[in-house]
């Protein structure tokens, strides 16, 4: 569990020193360890996904804003409209 305290100061560290988050996807990725967890190779590539969906959102929001969220709120109202 140290290990991974000690990887997790060190990318907040490096996020805060302006390290961009892709490089630690890229580096973290695809990493294999004996104890696996289900769905991840290991501790290191669990990071890795959770660090690459968070960039996904949250430039979903920075580019596109509320405007994702409100299409996707129109398409359910239609869909609701259609079917009263």
């Amino acid at each position: 569990m140290s290990q991974l305290e000690g990887l997790t100061r060190c990318i907040t560290l490096g996020l805060r020193h302006g390290i961009p988050v892709y490089e630690y996807v890229e580096e973290l990725k695809d990493i294999k360890c004996p104890s696996q967890i289900p769905g991840c190779l290991s501790c290191s590539d669990g990071i890795s996904s959770v660090l690459a969906e968070f960039v996904d959102v949250f430039y979903d929001d920075m580019f596109y804003g509320d405007a994702v969220h409100d299409e996707e709120l129109s398409s359910d109202e239609e869909k609701q409209d259609t079917q009263a």
